[in-house]
């Protein structure tokens, strides 16, 4: 059972539900959503990067994020999440992987699972300027890896529970987007500026959520999506995702005013 009351704050409307629940995708602005709730709400009311979201995560908290499944946050909450357009969000997410080879925060990386660390350490031997080089480290990656890249938007929005397990990308476009309706928002992390806003009005919440970057740590390589051989590699890997991203994007009746898709998902 949820609380039936929370401490109310000068942000808070009479219509902010009781519990908020953010489903943190990787490497699509999460941490930034989460801080505008921090500021809003204060740092007692919120828990940021939860193992789970359960009813009583809510017992003196407003919002809990985390980086979950769909299926595994209580239906009892508020949910939503963000989206970014593929290719942005898979180059982000390896670059932020290749950040943990630089020597001053290999220490932080020694305290990560076996199956992380040989993921890293496979991306430091990645040449991230060749497309046959990328299209042969997703080969590589283990079905069961602690870290999910391969369709990870679409994943987490189909997957029952932990369940792991690789989908045709059409099949795992199409559950995903059948789950949509389980969610009371979703923002694509392109048009922050006006989704967010509209998420803490469609909240009741009060005042401009603050925008601020965050976790925007990445490897100095970097991975031109404009050679036409990586982005032909890369798409490989991301097609349910853009499928569902395709899906959201232009969908204002539904999801409010969250912009075209980037020129480069065309």
């Amino acid at each position: 059972m949820l609380p039936r009351r929370l401490p109310d704050t000068a942000i808070v409307g009479p219509q902010t539900p009781r519990a908020i629940a953010f489903m943190h995708i990787p490497k699509t602005a999460g941490l930034s959503v989460a801080h505008a709730f921090v500021r809003a709400l204060g740092e007692d009311q919120c828990a940021i990067l939860s193992p789970v979201i359960n009813d009583s995560d809510f017992e003196n908290r407003r919002f809990v994020s985390g980086h979950l499944v769909l299926s595994t946050i209580t239906p009892n909450s508020w949910r939503f999440t963000f989206l970014r357009h593929p290719l942005a969000q898979i180059v982000s997410h390896l670059r932020w992987l290749d950040h943990y080879n630089e020597p001053q925060f290999e220490a932080e990386a020694a305290g990560f699972s076996a199956s992380t660390k040989a993921v890293i350490q496979r991306v430091r031997t990645t040449d991230f300027t060749s497309a046959r080089a990328l299209g042969s480290f997703f080969a590589w990656l283990p079905e069961d890896s602690d870290v999910r890249l391969i369709n990870v938007q679409a994943e987490v929005m189909a997957r029952r529970f932990d369940r792991i397990a690789y989908h045709d990308a059409t099949e795992l476009a199409e559950q995903a987007i059948a789950n949509l309706d389980q969610l009371r928002f979703v923002g694509v992390v392109e048009r922050m500026r006006r989704d967010l806003p509209l998420l803490f009005r469609r909240l009741d919440l009060k005042g401009r959520p603050a925008i601020t970057r965050q976790n925007n740590i990445s490897s100095r390589r970097k991975i031109d999506v404009r050679d036409p051989a990586i982005r032909r590699v890369l798409e490989g890997f991301v097609g349910a995702d853009l499928r569902l991203y395709r899906h959201v994007a232009p969908r204002r009746d539904l999801f409010g005013s969250i912009g075209r898709l980037l020129t480069s998902g065309r």
